[in-house]
């Protein structure tokens, strides 16, 4: 077994060495469950998923479409939504920061979420609003049962910080799908 940490994701590789593949299998399937009994529910996906598409099939298992509102991430999630033939993705829209009032993030958040949901008539809207100056972003997610917002301690523009916030994002949006804990502040 081995770990693998880079900005986009930790990874967990489990290797076995057998006479056949499906004794290697036989191999790995134990350790794989412990660590998935370890880690209930924070075990994204397998092989060569995305959180991104791990998104898009568990909103189509609820019959829900999104659409995304991003600032700082500057289009990052919505790249990562459109490369893989997202089917449940609606649309997004790019805010500049500027034109964003920050003094109530929280807000600002909800109303671009509810906003970008109508806009593209989808059932849900995500939000994504950085206040640089308060070194956080906020996170707002509006679904048909209700709203989430979760709020973490990075915030900034460049290449590595708006791939890290698309993520991060999409990990919370996941994580509140599969009914796991989503851990708020510096992440």
């Amino acid at each position: 077994m081995g770990v693998l940490a880079n900005p986009a994701a930790v990874r967990i590789r489990i290797a076995a060495k057998a006479k056949s593949r499906a004794e290697a299998e036989s191999l790995i399937e134990p350790v794989d469950a412990e660590i998935r009994r370890r880690l209930p529910n924070l075990v994204m996906g397998v092989d060569d998923d995305t959180v991104e598409g791990v998104v898009d099939r568990l909103m189509a298992d609820r019959g829900w479409s999104f659409a995304v509102a991003e600032s700082a991430s500057g289009g990052a999630i919505a790249q990562r939504l459109i490369a893989p033939g997202s089917t449940q993705f609606a649309g997004a829209r790019v805010v500049r920061m500027e034109s964003l009032d920050l003094d109530d993030v929280s807000k600002t958040g909800r109303s671009l979420a509810s906003s970008v949901r109508d806009e593209f008539g989808s059932t849900c809207g995500l939000a994504v609003v950085s206040d640089p100056g308060a070194g956080a972003t906020v996170v707002s997610f509006v679904h048909p049962d209700g709203a989430e917002e979760w709020v973490f301690g990075r915030a900034g523009t460049g290449d590595i910080m708006q791939a890290r916030i698309a993520t991060v994002s999409l990990e919370f949006v996941r994580r509140f799908l599969v009914g796991a804990p989503v851990q708020i502040g510096r992440v």
